[in-house]
């Protein structure tokens, strides 16, 4: 029973290392799209908090190694700190930074290159008040219990901080439950260059591009 039982975990364990792989090699095709993070405008929602949970990451500068020995650490801001370390400008928006003081924040930045934006996902318009950024991105689907989440609603609050010829990047994790469809998507002025439903080499998740003619 207790081997069973570690074999299980064990292999959730890689599941997860191998979801954050897909996720990390659909960032670096976002960077490709973008021309390079170098000076980009970048927000991460939902980018994760846990400042103290080292060795998340192998090689954090490339994101080419997974430590699976701490795949559960599930806050730590991978993303948002492998783009700022290819010279991103990120900015992360989390429901975690609310009740932190002025020197964890700073502390955060400090250790993560990031800068930290306290708030809820259902006011990020007010919060930004009219910030543009290159690019959108989230992992675990913006951080949120996907079925409390108002998906239209929030891309319709998304669209004017998405800068033209931006990209959206959302990632969904597997047993994550997402209901948006492409049309209403289209209908803002969004590209669709894959949903949650394709597997076309973007892995599982939501690309948008907010093109010139939009």
């Amino acid at each position: 029973m207790v081997n069973t039982e570690i074999m299980r975990i064990d292999n959730l364990k890689i599941d997860r290392a191998r979801e954050i792989s897909n996720n990390i090699k659909g960032i670096f095709l976002l960077e490709k799209f973008l021309g390079g993070f170098e000076g980009k405008h970048i927000l991460d929602i939902g980018c994760g908090t846990g400042i103290d949970s080292t060795a998340y990451i192998l090689d954090i500068g490339c994101g080419t190694g997974i430590d699976t020995t701490a795949v559960g650490r599930e806050y730590y801001p991978y993303i948002a700190k492998i783009i700022s370390r290819r010279g991103g400008i990120v900015y992360g928006f989390d429901m975690g930074f609310i009740n932190k003081s002025k020197s964890d924040l700073e502390r955060f930045r400090k250790e993560t290159g990031v800068i930290p934006i306290p708030g809820v996902i259902e006011h990020i318009d007010e919060i930004l008040e009219g910030k543009q950024f290159d690019s959108i991105i989230s992992s675990s689907v913006m951080g949120y219990p996907t079925k409390n989440l108002d998906w239209i609603e929030t891309m319709k609050k998304l669209y004017p901080s998405t800068k033209l010829d931006g990209y959206h990047h959302h990632f969904k994790l597997r047993g994550e439950i997402v209901n948006i469809d492409r049309t209403s998507l289209e209908e803002m002025g969004f590209n669709v260059l894959s949903d949650f439903r394709e597997n076309n080499g973007l892995g599982s998740a939501l690309v948008l591009h907010k093109e010139y003619n939009a």
